[in-house]
């Protein structure tokens, strides 16, 4: 506040900006370690090759990165996904009552409300779409799925 950058001090509990920052903070290695795989997968010459077959940096990220990467990327989504929506902690203590997720919901169901019927109804439901998270990615992204092997 000497500085003059800001005026008062920030709100950095309770509200939306701190769960983001929990979420961000808790889930960010679920996210980079997939992609640092794929990524390390990527033979340095097929880059030197669409460089030398003069190919921008934009179009060599877009035609080859990108793609070789979609199954890391993939991977790190669901890897987020799944425990983002279980997760009821970070909401709960940086968020305060305000910030609720599904997570949230969920749990007061079970211990506040007591109603077990629609509380398991909720966690069904987000199994279900778990499920169909995981087939998808095991359609269209597995590479031990020989419908997505290229002939090469």
């Amino acid at each position: 506040m000497k500085t003059g950058i800001i005026e008062e001090p920030l709100n950095l509990l309770y509200n939306t900006f701190a769960v983001y920052i929990g979420f961000i903070y808790g889930n960010l290695p679920f996210m980079l370690l997939p992609l640092f795989a794929a990524l390390d997968k990527l033979p340095q010459s097929h880059l030197e090759a669409s460089m030398d077959l003069g190919a921008g940096p934009l179009r060599t990220f877009l035609r080859i990165t990108l793609p070789a990467s979609a199954p890391g990327v993939a991977a790190g989504l669901i890897f987020v996904f799944i425990p983002t929506f279980g997760n009821f902690v970070v909401p709960e203590i940086l968020g305060g009552t305000e910030n609720m997720i599904i997570g949230n919901i969920i749990s007061r169901q079970f211990l506040e409300s007591r109603n077990w019927p629609f509380g398991s109804a909720m966690s069904a439901t987000l199994v279900m779409l778990m499920l169909v998270l995981i087939s998808i990615y095991i359609r269209f992204f597995d590479p031990m799925n020989k419908k997505n092997l290229s002939a090469a």
